[in-house]
């Protein structure tokens, strides 16, 4: 497996995001209720386009951190943000070496990737290099057998790591990043204490140095993300992109969603193939290829579909590598749980911001067929949260309701014990009834007077929210 694969380690599993995502794109307008709503292929290609397409990409501004005691620069903060999903590198320690006259520096760098806990950690060994007057800053090279994933150790060549460093090169140089080098080239790289201040110190083939301090440092790596904000905004919103998304549903087997998408960026094609099919509210991803350049990774994933108050969700089920790469296959399955959570709170994040919703208020079915994709209809709710009474409004008569279920002066049937937990700890006590008398007296909990809503979301689910009656 090739260098270039292993440095798309995070790409994969970023793009694996993209799987459920697209699962979620059904919708692409608001329409009338019905007992199922259709959509083609080209409905579901053309939203997704222009979601992708009038994306913004956002990163985040940066904190550094020089420290001469110990011979290292500390980056925190850095993250990436695009169409709601966050991916970070913080923070990111270079330590530098204290041999004279050596430009080697060993980077650590924690990987915020959808609250994956513990972080992944992305370490290697790099040399550095600068030749002036006009010379950029760049990595020369990576020490063999320096890199490591989290437990993944690949197996680089020679040639793997050199397209590592070309690839990292580039994205210095459309960065803009820049150190004003003299008329010399970089000999040296260190943190020193000079006049109580801890500076980066670069020191070039005239004997002559450069210092920056903190201050320097934050501006240009804030420059540098700045200038990579916009490149990679411009480039999701390209006329003519190098970025696709194709959507098809063939005709045979006829009960497939086909999907490909990929992008071309830095000497690097990425795309990803994959097929999903449907069995009531599971969705299977099966025959799913992840290429970069000519290496291909393998995966397979499970996942419910729903939807909750025309809002769709995911509930990852399973999620594995093929055999490509043991070692990474492994490292995945080690960490599958993490995975498993974090896709399904990035696709909430897609979800939030696109403001993505489906026509029922629930779904009990997604099915292929006739070369359309189609969400049937499920229940409508009908219990209201702290309607103990069943007569569609919260009052103080509910509150007596409960007091007398207290008492063992009447019973509730089921529908009026969940309609009265309203503090969500599968009993009904005198608590429910005092939480429905603060909702009386202060439903949105502007004054101060409710604490909790009534309504919870996930003990809740399926249930009305009575603040938006």
């Amino acid at each position: 497996m090739s260098g270039r694969t292993h440095s798309a380690t995070l790409r994969l599993l970023s793009a694996i995001i993209a799987v459920p995502v697209l699962l979620l794109s059904l919708s692409v307008a608001s329409v009338s209720a019905a007992d199922q709503e259709d959509y083609s292929a080209a409905q579901i290609q053309d939203w997704l386009v222009d979601k992708i397409s009038g994306a913004t990409v956002e990163i985040t501004d940066a904190t550094v951190s020089p420290n001469s005691t110990d011979n290292y620069m500390l980056v925190n903060g850095l993250s990436l943000n695009v169409l709601g999903v966050s991916i970070g590198l913080s923070p990111i320690k270079f330590t530098f070496d204290t041999a004279p006259g050596t430009t080697k520096v060993a980077i650590l760098a924690e990987l915020e990737l959808f609250d994956i806990s513990p972080r992944p950690k992305i370490a290697c060994n790099a040399s550095v290099g600068c030749e002036g007057p006009d010379g950029m800053l760049e990595v020369t090279g990576i020490d063999s057998g320096s890199v490591q994933i989290g437990s993944f150790e690949p197996t680089l060549s020679e040639d793997d790591l050199n397209a590592i460093v070309d690839v990292v090169n580039q994205i210095i140089e459309a960065s803009g990043l820049s150190v004003s080098p003299p008329d010399a080239y970089l000999t040296g790289i260190c943190v020193v204490d000079q006049g109580g201040t801890d500076k980066l110190k670069l020191t070039w083939s005239d004997e002559s140095e450069t210092y920056l301090e903190r201050g320097e440092l934050e501006a240009k790596i804030d420059g540098m993300a700045g200038a990579l904000e916009t490149k990679a905004t411009d480039y999701l919103g390209a006329e003519s992109p190098e970025w696709w998304v194709d959507v098809e549903i063939p005709v045979t087997p006829g009960d497939e969603l086909q999907i490909d998408a990929g992008f071309a960026a830095f000497d690097v094609t990425t795309s990803l193939s994959a097929t999903v099919t449907f069995d009531g509210l599971t969705a299977t991803v099966t025959g799913t290829e992840f290429a970069v350049n000519s290496k291909t990774v393998t995966f397979s994933a499970e996942a419910e579909v729903g939807c909750s108050d025309y809002v769709p969700y995911i509930e990852m089920q399973s999620f594995a590598l093929g055999n490509e790469c043991p070692g990474l296959r492994d490292y995945v399955g080690e960490v599958e749980g993490d995975i498993l959570t974090a896709i399904g709170d990035a696709v909430d994040d897609v979800v939030e911001n696109t403001e993505l919703t489906w026509p029922f208020y629930s779904i009990n079915a997604i099915t292929v067929e006739s070369e359309t994709v189609a969400l049937h209809e499920g229940e409508e709710p009908y219990l209201i949260v702290g309607d103990v009474g069943l007569d569609g409004r919260v009052t103080m008569v509910d509150v007596l309701f409960i007091l007398q279920y207290r008492a063992a002066l009447i019973t509730l049937n089921e529908d009026q014990l969940r309609c009265a937990d309203t503090n969500a700890d599968g009993r009904v006590t005198m608590a429910d009834a005092l939480h429905i008398m603060q909702f009386r007296a202060d439903p949105d909990g502007s004054l101060g007077i409710l604490h909790k809503p009534l309504y919870d979301p996930v003990f809740h689910h399926g249930m009305i929210d009575p603040l938006t009656l």
